[in-house]
Parts: C-alpha cells; structure tokens; sequence
C-alpha cells in the first residue's frame, strides 16, 4: 500500500489564465501582513483593487459552491471594510481637532487621547474577531485566498493606526538620551502619538505641527484607498450574486449521480445501531453493515467518471485524503482477519471441550484497543467541512462507514451488562444485540457457568458475518485503490 502514497505534481502542468493572473496579483502582495509603513499599505490597497478587477473575470470559471462560499465571504469583508472607513474618519476628524487646538494654543491633548483609545478599543475587537473567524485552510479555494488575503490588508491597515500595547516606549523616541529609530521604522500614527506624549510632559516638540499635518494626508490617501476597495468589494459581490443566478438549476449529471449514492448512505454513521442501519428488524447489524459496505462500491463507481470533471486543487486534496481511507481500511481487514481467527480458536476450544474463554477475551480486548486507537485517530482528523467539495464527502461517509463496522467488532465500554442480558429478570432484545454481542454474551455466560447451548451457533453466525465483512471490504478496498490510482493518472496528465 505505501507504494500508491506518491504525492502528484499539481493539474494543470499550465493553469487557466485567469488563475494564473489571479495568482500573480495574490503573489505580489504575498508580504502584506509585514506591512507597517503608509506607504506599503497604500500599495497594498492598490494592490488589492487590481486584484479584484482580475478577480472578476475569474468568477465566471467557478463552480456553485465556490460561488456560495465567496458570497458568504464578501459579507466578512464588506463589514470589516465598513469599519476600517469609519476608523479612518474618526482618526482624521481627531487629527484635525488637535491640529485646531494647538492653533488656539490650548493643546487640548486629553480629548485627542481619549478618541484615540476609544478607536483603539474598536480595531482590537474587530482584530480579535477576524483572528477567531480564520478559516481552517486544509481546504483552500481560490477564492478564500483572495478573501484571506484582502483581510490581512485591512488587518495590517487597522494594526498601524492602532495605539501600541505598551505606550510607554513613545516619549523616549523624543528624549536626548535615547537614539530614534530610523525614519522608515516610525510611522507617521507613532510619530504623532510620541510628539502628543511629550506635549502632556511638557517637552518642546516643534514639528508637532508637521507631523499632525503628514498624519492628516496619510490618513486622507488611506481613507481614499479603503474607498476603491470598498467599490472592488460591493462591485465583486453584486458579479456573485449575478454569475450565481444564472448557474443551471441542475447539477452536473456526474454529480447527480454522486449526491444521489451518498443520500442512499446518509445514515452510515449511526450502521451501529440495528434500528438505524436496518429497516426491516429481522436483518442483522451485520448484514446491515456489509450492505452499507457494498452501496460503498456502487458510490466509488460513479465516483471514478465524476473525477474527471474535477479541477487539480480538488483533485490534489482528495489525493490526501485517500492515504488516510486506505489506512482506515487496512486497519480494519488486518481487524477482521484476527476477529474471525480468534472466533475459529475458540469453536475448536469448545468442540475439545477444553473451553477456552480467556484466550478468546484476551485477543477481544487487544482488538479492541486497536479499534478504539483507530477510531479516536478517525475523528481527530476529521475535517472542518466549512469549505466541503463533493469529494471531501465521500471520503467523510467512507470513513464513517469503516468506523461504523469497527464499532461493530468492538467490545463495549461497559461489559459488566452483557451478563445481565442472559438473566431472566431482563429482557433482550433481538434487533438489540449483533451477532458479535451475541457472543460475548454467551462466552461471559461459559465464564460464570451459566448453561449456554446455542454457543457454537452463535460462533459460528459471527464467523460467516466475519468473512461477508471480510469480503465486503476487500471489494472496497480495490476500489480505493482503483480511486487513487485514477486520480494520479488525472493529475499526472
């Protein structure tokens, strides 16, 4: 199996030019979070207007979902964009209202300081709000790098007009004892801030004016930049929700068939339980279960000609994921393979009459804690399905239907119940109870020397379920491996 874990070169060798001049805009402003200075975050605003003008040609190439995904995004944006102009115009109208103050010589620094911490506290919270709303980026589309990148501006934008956590630094900037940073590592908010600091302890600043007056026309150049962004943002947004509304009603006939084998496996999750996974109560779990196996077949079929309608990011992800399902899925053939032997052991035990019981749990609890390892690993590395492409889904149900038939050969948590089942003050229940329960009861029974006739039967029921489920994940098992190597064949083309 290691020998299908080869990663791929990405698909397209040469990608459509319109990503690619999407990509080159992303590329040039790849340093936007470094930007500390006006004049960096100016071309970054600049930056970002000709990125959206590449962006809107791009849009017409991308599919329903993505488009949905852009329009949930152009929301974040429009808001954060509506902050930054409100702080900006807030900055300048304090700016101007110190400017008029030091005129009239009445220096009225308290007023200026106190907008200046009010505004501060709002560029935090929205700071501290576009942190907790980062997307997880094991799934990143085009377009979600486009948005990543316009809130690192605006991120960056807020950061340099914001006071500094530790304020104390500023006065020494102005002090002889101390040498000042080189001009380009001051901005022009911090210069203002050192010069107002040093106005409340009485040192002289004579270019408090001039610095006041650069600050007012960085602060005019931002806002005017923020505004044609602001224009790039609404403009982006009404092309979405337009390309958006006149996508076909209906999908792809590949994807169809795709959605329609993973509505038939919806309830894969819940295969542990009969009442879930059995509509008629006669059938056993796992009967149930082997059948959730083989709709998996039939899903890998239709999934194998949806492939190609598939672009390289989609392809490449899935790549990923299908060295995690092949794992999952040797796992637990090497699982059933040691539960059906030990089922074997223990018929020829009773058949000796020699009954050897312990030697069955011993090997139960060792598969067990091998079932519990994988199936604790399985949901750790389950993704956030905020951005989920159609084959992220079938690798999500596969996986549940593998942690389903684990569940399934798995010893309960609490095993001190399984005795109680056989006593005559509680009822069992036949839809209750699967085949490998079935025999963990009996074989508690033998270990309490409780009278359990129909033993070898129920080995001998759970040793044909053992080898449909053998054979079940076998017939998977090729076809994953038939997946994968169809979509190194796409990719490598």
């Amino acid at each position: 199996m290691a020998s299908f874990h080869v990663r791929s070169v990405s698909l397209p060798k040469t990608s459509h030019p319109l990503t690619l001049a999407v990509e080159e805009q992303l590329c040039q402003l790849k340093t936007i979070e470094q930007a500390t200075l006006s004049s960096s975050i100016c071309k970054n605003l600049s930056g970002l207007k000709n990125l959206y003008e590449c962006v809107e040609d791009f849009l017409s190439t991308q599919d329903r979902e993505c488009l949905d995904s852009g329009l949930d995004g152009s929301i974040v944006l429009l808001d954060v964009c509506s902050i930054t102009k409100d702080v900006l115009s807030q900055m300048r109208q304090s700016v101007q209202e110190l400017q008029s103050s030091i005129r009239r010589r009445s220096n009225e620094v308290s007023e200026y300081m106190v907008s200046r911490k009010k505004i501060t506290k709002v560029i935090r919270k929205c700071l501290a709000d576009l942190k907790n709303n980062k997307k997880n980026e094991s799934e990143v589309s085009m377009l979600t790098e486009v948005e990543a990148t316009t809130l690192a501006v605006f991120e960056s934008l807020l950061s340099f007009v914001s006071l500094p956590k530790e304020n104390k630094s500023l006065i020494s900037k102005l002090m002889p004892t101390k040498k000042i940073a080189h001009e380009e590592e001051t901005s022009e908010v911090m210069k203002v801030d050192s010069a107002v600091k040093a106005l409340t302890k009485g040192i002289e600043v004579n270019n408090v004016q001039k610095t006041l007056e650069a600050l007012e026309m960085t602060l005019e150049d931002l806002e005017d930049g923020v505004e044609s962004v602001s224009r790039c943002l609404i403009k982006n947004r009404v092309s979405l929700l337009n390309i958006r509304s006149h996508l076909p009603k209906t999908s792809h006939p590949l994807t169809l068939a795709v959605e329609e084998q993973l509505c038939q496996l919806k309830t894969n999750e819940q295969a542990i339980s009969s009442s879930a996974i059995c509509k008629n109560h006669g059938r056993s779990q796992g009967s149930a279960t082997g059948k959730n196996l083989s709709g998996r077949k039939d899903l890998y079929e239709c999934v194998e000609d949806f492939l190609s309608t598939q672009d390289g990011e989609c392809l490449n992800s899935s790549l990923d994921g299908s060295i995690v399902v092949l794992d999952v899925c040797s796992i637990t053939k090497d699982v059933l393979s040691q539960m059906r032997q030990s089922v074997q052991e223990l018929q020829s035990s009773i058949r000796r009459r020699s009954n050897e019981v312990s030697e069955y749990m011993v090997s139960r609890n060792k598969i067990s804690k091998v079932v519990r390892k994988c199936i604790a690993d399985i949901k750790n590395n389950k993704k956030n399905e905020t951005e989920v492409s159609m084959l992220t889904k079938v690798e999500a149900t596969t996986l549940a239907v593998f942690e389903s038939l684990l569940s399934f050969v798995s010893l309960p948590k609490e095993n001190k119940s399984l005795i109680s089942k056989l006593m005559p003050t509680k009822k069992v229940s036949h839809e209750e109870t699967s085949e490998v329960m079935t025999v963990d009861i009996a074989v508690k029974a033998l270990t309490k020397g409780i009278e359990v006739n129909i033993i070898q039967k129920t080995l001998k029921a759970l040793e044909m379920t053992l080898e449909d489920l053998e054979d079940g994940v076998e017939s998977i098992s090729r076809c994953l491996i038939k997946n994968r190597v169809s979509l190194l064949n796409i990719l490598s083309q």
